[in-house]
């Protein structure tokens, strides 16, 4: 089963059902359902800067960047992928 957790530094990514949610432990968060959420993530020296958010006209726009440290990216990677699992079964729009 893929990771439905990832907890690193101040940040928890969750997938909860068909919600992928994003806190901080400041208690600022974001959730996003699979349907709706949209993610780029670009290698940088320490792991990856993921830009997480919403797709308007294939812009990602709302949400936060978060960077992943290497130690986590494979399990991010995974939750990403799972989510894109349950928004295919949810019947959301395919993945760019």
């Amino acid at each position: 089963m893929a990771s439905e957790e990832v907890i690193w530094g101040e940040w928890v990514l969750r997938l909860d059902g068909n919600v992928v949610e994003i806190l901080h432990q400041s208690g600022h968060g974001f959730r996003y359902h699979v349907n709706h959420v949209a993610v780029e993530g670009k290698p940088n020296r320490d792991g990856l800067r993921l830009r997480v958010g919403i797709d308007v006209r294939g812009t990602i726009v709302e949400g936060t960047t978060l960077d992943v440290p290497t130690q986590h990216q494979a399990e991010v990677e995974a939750l990403f992928a799972e989510a894109r699992k349950r928004r295919e079964r949810a019947g959301g729009p395919p993945a760019a």
